[in-house]
């Protein structure tokens, strides 16, 4: 990855992390989906540790979301395949074979 992308995406957790902060504006689909966008973030610069907790908390809301209505199947997918990597990345082997 080219420096200036690393630098973007520098710029687009911050901007991410203060959409996050309004969350009274946000559904919870919406912040699942914000979650799991900013866990991939965070594994391409190489964040892991960060990336997992995200990336777990993507999940939660959107499994929760997913009980009332069936929209975020593919967003939900996306967490997942990220949060495997982020567990292969950590040396969580066998953990990342679940996802």
């Amino acid at each position: 990855m080219e420096r200036e992308d690393l630098f973007q995406i520098r710029l687009l957790t911050t901007h991410y992390k203060t959409f996050l902060n309004h969350s009274q504006l946000l559904t919870e689909e919406m912040k699942g989906s914000l979650l799991g966008d900013l866990g991939g973030m965070y594994l391409s610069l190489g964040k892991h540790g960060k990336a997992k907790q995200v990336l777990q908390d993507a999940l939660l809301k959107l499994d929760a979301n997913d009980k009332h209505q069936n929209k975020s199947h593919a967003k939900r997918a996306q967490a997942l395949a990220y949060l495997g990597n982020a567990y292969g990345d950590l040396g969580n082997y066998e953990e990342a074979k679940d996802f």
